[in-house]
């Protein structure tokens, strides 16, 4: 009896996802290089170039535009 009991509280369906916290941007760039290890005009200049719009995002999606944006910092410059 004790066996029924237990299979009824397992829970059923698939598991929810979990959600990454979205943070005011502002925030993030006032601590970009604590949190990405990148000067606040990086910041500023990743979201600038991502075309980001809103008041609020996630570190990864803030990372994401700060790596393109150094990526194509990198093919502008060619040396010299």
């Amino acid at each position: 009896m004790a066996e029924a009991e237990e299979s009824t509280t397992k829970a059923s369906g698939p598991a929810p996802q979990a959600t990454e916290e979205v943070y005011p941007i502002q925030q993030l760039v006032n601590n970009c290089d604590a949190i990405f290890g990148q000067p606040s005009f990086v910041c500023d200049g990743a979201i600038a170039f991502a075309g980001i719009t809103s008041d609020t995002i996630t570190k990864s999606e803030l990372q994401t535009a700060i790596d393109n944006f150094l990526a194509q910092e990198d093919k502008g410059h060619t040396g010299g």
